[in-house]
């Protein structure tokens, strides 16, 4: 799946927030094994907590990766829930 989206891209900068960096060295790994320039960088938390797993950026033929292990998907309202 990350393939497909990282069409034209020719570096890949992973970042895992939080957690243990397991999943994100086997990433940046694979990315490398691909043919892909790969940095990796680790993070405690970013604010606001992000919304999906995997989000993915794009900067001309840059790419960043940043990789969630836990979602808060209700972080963003003051009352602990997403109005509908």
């Amino acid at each position: 799946m990350i393939r497909r989206q990282l069409r034209g891209v020719k570096v890949v900068d992973v970042r895992q927030v939080g957690g243990d960096d397991t999943v994100g060295v086997l990433l940046a790994e694979k990315l490398r094994a691909q043919g892909f320039e790969t940095g990796l960088s680790h993070v405690e938390r970013i604010v606001p907590s992000p919304l999906r797993r995997i989000g993915i950026r794009f900067r001309g033929d840059r790419a960043e990766i940043t990789l969630t292990p836990e979602v808060r998907p209700n972080a963003l309202s003051p009352l602990g829930r997403v109005p509908l």
